[in-house]
């Protein structure tokens, strides 16, 4: 059986205490009619709870309870908040894996919830055979229902007389519906499925990998920065749809695709194709199941060259591989489902400069490029002010500039905070204004508004290592810390760091998080946040392991990060030729120069002071 709260989000946004206070009530009801129907919580999967019965006719009366008492409760003068259910009821052969249920079961439950009435019943036909004569409810026959690929017939409960309704036969209902589950549990169940708005993701249903398209003109960059843009946005928005998925962008697409599922522990990838031809634009999208190198669907789009016709097609191609997935949308849970809402550019010129910062001004960071960005940027919010990213990749190329390139000051920071602020007024729950948001507040040390960030683009994207990654790092770096804070790796004091001012111990469960999603090694960032841990906690062999994994030669980080780890394991040589390639990296050997690059990053109080005799050590001068 599945249960929908109807209407709750204009509820929360009216009165959001007494309408949690509402639910729980309704809750309660629930769990208690449960006990005296011999049903059992099966899982909870974010927004929902999972429920099983041995006995099609304990469910619908179970389902048939729950309403009434709904009702009863509903009807008394002093509620702030009355919440409706809409019920489905279906029984069939079901699969348990991983803690879940999958299986027609459950699939056609959940269509069956799309098509009750609010304060009503429905039924599969199965269901109805079932339990026909074997208790005093009626029925309404419905007769042949269509919605997605699933054809079946449906009975309403009739709860209360005086409210009947008559369906048209093989009708469709846009609201797309998704639950969970999967391995044989019992040979037939009826399933019963309430959705609970206000409860977090709880089940994993894999990893899928985002490869980058290929375009056909190898030529022509403006068909490559499209093809790079469109992936990107495939994988923005589906790590947005929910965060039950673990999203992987590959930047590069591997020779052998075989690899891709050892490589990155995916259990899909998406890949494609791109072509322009003249003012028609023409992409093939398939989701391949890593195990087998089946295609699980496939689609080809063809669609004018326009920027809203582009997002159009984004928004097609996250939905038919979010539905497909999950087999006609019946894995995934129902915030994957619902429609992503882009808020994209009105004309292509918007678009490309969007594809120009993520293609080029970001893999090839020089100051031309950076010039070229903030040149693009600006025309482009002024010519299509509604574009979210674009205001947010404004923010964020200006503090670029402030911490690469010396082109922004410390009160230019302000101006980029108010470009953030736009895109989250077209776009609040666009995960990267409030990273972008994080490093500025970062930049400015209000280390409040940091956290406040921090806690906001983790809670939007709670498995996207991106995310984790730079907000762990910011978290290990930034605060009021001290150096004893730090040494106190070991918890020494019996304190968490987590409500303070000094927040380094979230910030590694963030990079412990990041490095573990990051099994390829796509996104290294939460490498150099954790070998600063690790060498402070003596840790040199872990430390140069996620060096190894992060190698970048030239780059003075990298140089001392590994050189310090030698020097702790005992390898005096190799920490030297460390040290000494860092003294060309920075074009100094005075202390006073690495001593620059510590403040800026907030570590001059506590890593250097850590760090600082090591430097001394293998030669730089006081």
């Amino acid at each position: 059986m599945v249960a929908d709260a109807v209407g709750y989000s204009k509820h929360m946004e009216v009165n959001e205490d007494a309408t949690l206070a509402s639910y729980k009530e309704c809750e309660s009801i629930l769990k208690d009619l449960l006990k005296k129907h011999d049903g059992s919580i099966f899982n909870t999967a974010g927004d929902s709870v999972l429920t099983e019965f041995s006995s099609a006719v304990n469910a619908v009366e179970c389902g048939v309870e729950f309403q009434r008492a709904i009702k009863e409760k509903n009807s008394k003068q002093d509620n702030k908040v009355n919440i409706e259910f809409r019920v489905g009821i279906n029984m069939g052969d079901v699969v348990e894996t991983d803690g879940n249920l999958l299986g027609d079961g459950v699939n056609i439950a959940a269509r069956l919830e799309a098509l009750s009435m609010p304060g009503g019943v429905s039924i599969s036909k199965s269901v109805h055979d079932m339990i026909v004569g074997k208790t005093e409810l009626t029925f309404k026959n419905q007769g042949l229902q269509k919605v997605k690929q699933n054809e079946f017939y449906v009975y309403d409960v009739v709860i209360d007389p005086t409210q009947t309704r008559t369906l048209k036969t093989k009708s469709k209902t846009s609201k797309a519906m998704t639950i969970g589950s999967a391995v044989v549990v019992a040979s037939i169940a009826a399933v019963l499925f309430i959705v609970n708005p206000f409860k977090e993701a709880t089940y994993d249903l894999g990893k899928i990998a985002i490869l980058p398209l290929d375009n056909f003109n190898q030529n022509d960059q403006n068909e490559k920065n499209m093809a790079l843009g469109l992936s990107q946005d495939l994988a923005n928005s589906l790590s947005r749809a929910s965060a039950s998925l673990n999203i992987i962008s590959l930047s590069k697409k591997p020779n052998d695709l075989n690899l891709i599922g050892k490589d990155t522990g995916a259990n899909y990838f998406i890949d494609g194709n791109l072509r322009i031809l003249g003012e028609e634009i023409r992409v093939n999208i398939r989701l391949v199941d890593v195990g087998t190198m089946s295609n699980i669907w496939s689609e080809r789009f063809d669609l004018n060259l326009s920027a809203s016709n582009i997002f159009k097609l984004q928004d097609e191609i996250v939905n038919l591989v979010v539905d497909n997935l999950v087999g006609a949308g019946a894995v995934l849970t129902k915030d994957i489902t619902r429609r992503i809402e882009t808020k994209g550019p009105n004309n292509l010129t918007a678009y490309e400069c969007i594809n120009f910062f993520r293609g080029v001004s970001r893999v090839d960071s020089t100051i031309e490029n950076h010039k070229k960005a903030i040149a693009c940027l600006e025309r482009t919010v002024k010519e299509d002010p509604g574009y979210a990213e674009a205001w947010q990749k404004l923010g964020e190329e200006i503090g670029w500039g402030y911490a690469l390139f010396g082109t922004y000051k410390v009160s230019d920071l302000f101006m980029a905070q108010e470009h953030v602020g736009n895109a989250i007024i077209i776009d609040p729950d666009f995960v990267l204004n409030y990273t972008t948001n994080a490093m500025l507040f970062f930049y400015q040390r209000d280390w409040n508004s940091l956290f406040e960030s921090v806690d906001k683009a983790v809670k939007l994207a709670p498995r996207d290592v991106e995310t984790l990654a730079l907000m762990g790092s910011l978290l290990v770096w930034g605060g009021n810390c001290s150096k004893s804070d730090i040494l106190d790796y070991s918890d020494k004091k019996n304190k968490y760091y987590r409500d303070s001012d000094c927040r380094w111990q979230l910030g590694k469960e963030y990079l412990l998080k990041a490095n573990k999603l990051d099994q390829a090694n796509i996104t290294p960032m939460e490498n150099f946040g954790l070998a600063n841990l690790y060498n402070v906690s003596e840790q040199y062999s872990s430390s140069i392991n996620v060096m190894r994994q992060s190698a970048q030669p030239g780059f003075h980080w990298y140089e001392w990060q590994t050189a310090i780890a030698h020097n702790g394991l005992g390898n005096f040589d190799q920490a030297q030729k460390f040290f000494d390639d860092s003294k060309k990296t920075i074009g100094s050997s005075k202390l006073v120069d690495v001593l620059k690059h510590f403040q800026f990053w907030n570590m001059d109080k506590t890593y250097f002071e850590i760090y600082k005799d090591f430097f001394v050590k293998y030669g730089f001068e006081e």
